[in-house]
């Protein structure tokens, strides 16, 4: 606490958001004993409980975290750990060498995935820039969590798709991936992971069938090597700039909305979900309807057509077209 506030230049008072306490425990089963105790004393913030202790992050962070309100209204924020978690938080996969024998021992498989995560990176990237860009992407910006209807939870960078969740699950399923529901309800492959800890179920097809254009909107380097080393096998994998991966294509649209508040706002989140550059926005029209025009950067023609898909079922549009000029 006074680190933060030296750094920030203010007083202790002023810092009230700042206020984290650190607990730290010999058990993993007294961890989610301590979590219950904290919320019997204090009233807990609903969606700012975490369990990495079930799902660890990517390089070995276990914890429980929770941010409660106490009766003066000021804002906690608990850390829960055990002592082995506390050093591993502190010095990694260095731990390992760090410490006694029990800590060593709770390292070690946390050092072992770590290694192996960084070897499939390695044998897979085709340079030293790849390498590094995954490393970056994929081991370090881990901040989005989604389930399978398993209940088996997957770690993701955050802007991951759904073809992302795929691969992440399993290659072979990333491969015959043709549609998705999340939570439920069926969504774009190119749709992002929502970051609400979501069920997400993958529909596959009967076989095999990445497609070039999702070179262009997936994330994550498992997803993005699998794709490639696939299209590559099939002769399939076109040369930079040859239709594939890092072109654009630029498109008009002309949204026809009811003139409700919010619309705007609605439509903008349905475009970022789908990985849409807005490039320009032109909105015409008088009374109750509204038209929208909107130049935008898609990946190809079939992104085009799922965006204009994706638009009409937003309530109060009333028809979406390609501007034509």
């Amino acid at each position: 606490m006074y680190e933060q506030c030296r750094r920030k230049k203010v007083g202790f008072r002023q810092q009230w958001d700042l206020l984290e306490i650190s607990v730290q425990v010999a058990e993993v089963e007294e961890c989610y004993r301590a979590l219950g105790i904290i919320h019997s004393l204090f009233k807990p913030r609903m969606g700012m409980v975490r369990d990495f202790i079930a799902a660890p992050r990517a390089y070995g962070f276990q914890s429980l975290q929770t941010t409660v309100t106490a009766s003066n209204g000021q804002v906690v924020r608990f850390q829960i750990q055990t002592r082995e978690m506390y050093q591993v938080a502190q010095l990694g996969v260095a731990a390992r060498w760090n410490h006694a024998s029990g800590t060593r021992a709770y390292t070690q498989g946390v050092f072992d995935g770590w290694v192996e995560q960084v070897k499939e990176f390695d044998s897979q990237a085709q340079n030293s820039d790849e390498f590094y860009a995954a490393m970056q992407g994929d081991m370090f910006q881990t901040e989005i969590y989604a389930y399978t209807p398993e209940g088996d939870v997957k770690e993701l960078p955050r802007g991951a798709t759904l073809v992302d969740f795929a691969y992440a699950v399993h290659t072979e399923l990333g491969h015959r991936c043709v549609k998705a529901k999340v939570d439920g309800v069926e969504r774009s492959l190119r749709s992002r992971v929502p970051n609400n800890m979501a069920t997400i179920e993958i529909i596959c097809g009967d076989k095999p069938s990445p497609e070039v254009n999702w070179l262009n909107f997936v994330k994550t380097s498992k997803a993005l090597y699998a794709i490639r080393s696939w299209l590559r096998q099939h002769d399939a994998l076109p040369e930079w700039g040859e239709n594939g991966e890092g072109q654009k294509l630029l498109a008009g649209i002309v949204v026809e909305v009811r003139d409700v508040k919010g619309m705007l706002r609605q439509i903008t989140k349905c475009l970022e979900g789908l990985d849409v550059n807005i490039v320009d926005l032109k909105i015409s029209g008088e009374g109750r309807i509204k038209q929208d025009a909107f130049t935008i950067q898609v990946d190809d023609q079939g992104h085009l057509q799922e965006v204009i898909r994706q638009l009409k079922h937003i309530p109060n549009v009333l028809d979406v077209s390609k501007l034509t000029k």
